[in-house]
């Protein structure tokens, strides 16, 4: 039920998006508004829609109904509201109608947003803990929260979770070829919500936010977005499957140690690598050192393959 919920209204959500485009595209015939105003829908285009609908014409007077900072650019206003009187009562009758129906659509949206904040009042703890990830709001968490449930124990990991998800690369390749790198179709709604937080965290001071502009700057944005979304699901995971688990896991900020260290990786440090002076012996035996090693970690284990150290064999 919960899940039929948040479907409808990202479905509502999606509709009035298009609605809202219709509105900037009939506005494009005439005058050119969205060149100047940030948000076409805020309250500074909102009300020169309003007196463009009542009949008002007058560019000067039009531009004075500029809000907050959109009175600094009064006279680009002017310019961009010049066409004004080829806005016709055909185009103000029309722009009447998709406004109305955005207002419909956005008290729809309420009303399912109230209904769904009452059904997951039971879960308001695992709500809490995926608001802490970066790039997360209240209604990503709800999201995710009404496709995954709360219960993890049916992903073993949250590998099993992001490929459940759609968020993991597929392998297209045979033998010498390399075919087009793909990620695997999955859940649709987990795709959307995972795309949007992990563009919102790459607007952030945060590991994620690090590799997201990383990878987006190498590899592209849509490769990026998928990365990312693949971490934060293992995170989600993760935070989820453990209660007492520190809900600011994900929230770590990067400890910025000059412009050198802003284009590397925050997981790898000059505090994290090893010193030099430090013996092979020091380390775990278990550590992986090859690829070969990591399928196999008895090789290195077993006394009779492990490699000798210092003080070690039979004739220490």
């Amino acid at each position: 039920m919960i899940r039929l919920h948040t479907r409808y209204r990202r479905d509502l959500t999606e509709e009035r998006t298009r609605e809202k485009q219709r509105a900037e595209k009939l506005l494009e015939s005439a005058i050119k508004l969205s060149s100047v105003v940030t948000d076409l829908h805020g309250v500074t285009g909102r009300d020169i829609m309003d007196h463009l609908i009542a009949g008002a014409r007058d560019p000067k007077v039009l531009a004075q109904l500029a809000r907050g900072k959109s009175r600094r650019r009064i006279g680009d206003l002017e310019e961009a509201l010049e066409g004004a009187e080829f806005f016709t009562a055909e185009h103000a009758a029309l722009l009447a109608a998709m406004l109305a129906r955005i207002d419909r659509v956005t008290e729809e949206i309420a009303r399912l947003t109230q209904a769904i904040e009452r059904l997951l009042a039971p879960y308001e703890e695992q709500l809490q803990q995926a608001e802490s990830m970066p790039g997360w709001g209240r209604r990503a968490a709800q999201d995710i929260l009404a496709e995954t449930g709360p219960d993890m124990s049916r992903f073993p990991t949250g590998g099993h979770l992001s490929c459940w998800a759609g968020r993991t690369p597929l392998d297209n390749q045979s033998g010498k070829r390399n075919g087009k790198a793909m990620s695997k179709k999955g859940n649709r709604y987990l795709g959307a919500v995972t795309g949007e937080t992990a563009v919102a965290a790459g607007r952030t001071q945060t590991r994620e936010g690090a590799r997201y502009r990383r990878l987006a700057r190498r590899r592209g944005k849509a490769k990026a977005q998928v990365a990312v979304g693949n971490t934060q699901l293992k995170v989600y995971h993760k935070l989820l499957s453990s209660p007492a688990c520190d809900m600011k896991i994900s929230a770590r900020t990067i400890t910025s140690a000059g412009p050198a260290s802003a284009g590397r990786s925050p997981t790898t440090s000059a505090s994290s690598a090893p010193s030099a002076s430090t013996s092979p012996c020091a380390a775990s035996p278990n550590r992986a050192r090859t690829g070969r090693a990591r399928k196999h970690p008895d090789r290195l284990t077993h006394p009779a393959r492990r490699p000798a150290c210092e003080g070690e064999g039979p004739h220490a």
